[in-house]
């Protein structure tokens, strides 16, 4: 995906693949734009059950931004899941929280998203047509 986000977007942004921050993160090139975006990209299958969020303690980037609702990343943060059978939705942080399993993003525990969020809220695509979701979002912002 990484590849594809780069190819449709340059020289506008630029697109690194670093997973220090988050799977994916977006740079305006030679915009006069200050804005970075962020783009955590998960995937369900279906013997799992579950789209886990930080790691087994409930550590991570992501749940403690969930949890602090820090501005920024409020605005500028979003969320590609895709599943198993084809379908994805594009969400950003409040619609995360929302389908939080249990309620809530908690420290000392796994924390995971509903499956209910292909179901309820957001408006699913078909994976493939995700992407163009993406860059229309990218394109918006920057």
């Amino acid at each position: 995906m990484v590849q594809e986000l780069q190819e449709r977007l340059a020289p506008k942004c630029v697109v690194l693949d670093s997973k220090n921050v988050m799977d994916i993160v977006i740079c305006p090139g030679a915009s006069s734009s200050a804005r970075v975006l962020f783009l955590e990209v998960k995937y369900l299958k279906d013997s799992s059950g579950r789209i886990g969020i930080g790691d087994w303690e409930g550590k991570g980037f992501q749940p403690e931004i969930l949890r602090k609702r820090p501005t920024y990343f409020e605005a500028y943060m979003r969320w590609l899941i895709a599943a198993e059978d084809g379908w994805a939705v594009f969400v950003d942080n409040e619609l995360i929280r929302k389908h939080a399993s249990g309620g809530s993003f908690v420290p000392g525990k796994q924390n995971n998203i509903r499956e209910s969020i292909f179901t309820e809220d957001a408006a699913c695509v078909r994976t493939e047509d995700s992407l163009s979701r993406v860059v229309q979002w990218i394109e918006e912002s920057v």
